[in-house]
This record gives C-alpha cells, sequence and structure tokens, in this order.
C-alpha cells in the first residue's frame, strides 16, 4: 500500500516502507533501529531543531521498540557552520539548547550556527550513542558543484532527496 504523508519527520516499522525529506541547506537525519527494522527520516533546520524534531523521532521509534542506544543517524549534506550565517537572536534561542557546545561561532558581521552540535546535543541527551551518528559531509552552501543551497541559489531552487528503507 502506497500512503503519501508530509512533515519534518516521518518514521515507519512496516518492512519495505520508503521514507524521504527533501531539504537544500537544512539538516537531513536519517535514523534505523537495527533490531526492530524501524527507520526515521528527518529534515531540521533551525525551527525544528529548536522545536527537538530529532528528539521526537527518537521518541517514536522507542516507543515503537526501539533502543534509543542501538539507532544509526546518518548525517546528511548541509550548511556548515562557517556558511550558516544568522541573527543574533537565533544564535542565542540556539545556544541555549546545547550548554558548552559550539554553536556560535565568532564571524562577522554576523553570528554563525551549528545546527549538528544542537542535533548532537539532543539526540545524546535522549540516550542516542554519539559513536553511532555517521557524519557524511559537505556543505551544501559552499559546494555547488555538488549541492543545491536554498541560501546560495534562492527560491525556486533545487532540492536534495535523502531517503531510507525499513527492513
Amino acid at each position: 500500500a502506497v500512503r503519501a504523508e508530509s512533515g519534518d519527520a516521518l518514521w515507519s516499522a512496516l518492512p519495505g516502507a520508503v521514507l524521504g525529506v527533501r531539504t537544500a541547506d537544512c539538516v537531513p537525519l536519517l535514523i534505523a533501529d537495527p533490531r526492530t527494522r524501524s527507520v526515521a527520516a528527518v529534515h531540521s533546520g533551525w525551527r525544528s531543531t529548536e522545536l527537538g524534531i530529532a528528539t521526537a523521532a527518537v521518541d517514536a521509534l522507542v516507543l515503537a521498540g526501539a533502543r534509543a542506544g542501538d539507532l544509526i543517524v546518518a548525517v546528511g549534506p548541509h550548511i556548515a557552520p562557517a556558511s550558516f550565517e544568522v541573527g543574533d537572536d537565533v544564535a542565542q534561542r540556539l545556544a541555549g539548547l546545547a550548554p558548552g557546545c559550539a554553536v556560535r561561532l565568532p564571524r562577522e558581521p554576523r553570528p554563525h550556527v551549528d545546527l549538528v552540535a544542537v542535533i548532537s546535543h539532543q539526540l545524546a541527551g535522549c540516550g542516542v550513542d554519539t559513536h553511532r551518528i555517521d557524519h557524511i559531509g559537505g556543505c551544501t552552501f559552499a559546494e555547488p558543484n555538488r549541492f543545491f543551497s536554498h541560501r546560495r541559489d534562492g527560491s525556486p531552487g533545487g532540492r536534495m532527496l535523502s531517503v531510507i528503507m525499513a527492513g
């Protein structure tokens, strides 16, 4: 059966279910539980990161029988801290989510934020083993030959698709 849903995070434990998220600078997260074979696909921009979308996805998988410490997380290409310029208000709000993490980098004229540092802090806080978080790498903004970037290219622009399939 085909079912079309949309949102910043989707999860499934149905064998063969394929989930995907489209991104152009935001952080795509693909989460899998090798034991239950359940999966989640997460689109985490600064707003959804502030709202704890990654934690909500982990919570949904745990409610379905996964153990947070068993989860494997792939962090796809996204805008890197050197390119992710934000206003002081956004930097302060995100910095407050991850005390001790380098989320506000001293850049001029505006602050830069490391969304993945915040997300990793959130994932660790809900029991995900940080050694099981795999960073694919790549900066969507700084690598125009490899990636689409909303900030660099404007709208309408291209999007990347990150997909995962439940086992």
